[in-house]
């Protein structure tokens, strides 16, 4: 009875210790290397007398994909141009002063950054439109809601 007990003692204790060594899956499992490999095979292929070696150039990296895109560094002389010409429109009226904060924050922080291409050209259109609409405002073809409405449209593209 005893030796009974012990045996199965000692199994159900290999049991217990190699669940706690291990777990229930192998935890350190082999790992791939990322560098690459020349596999040397030599072939020999019985009474056909051609006895080669087989290179095989096995790469283990992931190509490099460029894609072409519009994007332009920002031209500090032009953003400034438009934070003068912004400033021209605030001290006339066109614009208040908590509008010309905003573009003016927003313009400084494209100086030095990679910007689509299309956004440089709207940007320098809408300072212009800007001021067309501030002209059609003051000979009445706009109303003032009207011309709020467009205002704020064009500072967004800016």
């Amino acid at each position: 009875m005893k030796l009974k007990t012990l045996f199965s003692v000692i199994l159900l204790f290999s049991f217990v210790s190699n669940l706690q060594a291990h777990g229930r899956t192998k935890k350190h499992r082999s790992k791939h290397r990322s560098n690459s490999k020349i596999v040397v095979r030599y072939h020999t292929y019985p009474r056909w007398h051609h006895n080669y070696w087989h290179y095989d150039y096995h790469w283990n990296y992931r190509p490099a994909i460029v894609k072409q895109s519009n994007m332009v560094l920002t031209d500090a002389d032009l953003i400034i141009e438009q934070i003068e010409k912004l400033k021209e429109m605030q001290e006339s009226g066109i614009i208040t002063e908590k509008e010309f904060g905003k573009v003016k924050k927003r313009l400084l922080n494209r100086i030095g950054e990679l910007i689509p291409k299309n956004k440089v050209d709207n940007s320098t259109e809408a300072v212009s439109q800007l001021e067309k609409l501030y002209e059609l405002e003051q000979k009445d073809i706009l109303t003032e809601k009207e011309y709020d409405k467009q205002k704020k449209k064009m500072l967004d593209l800016i």
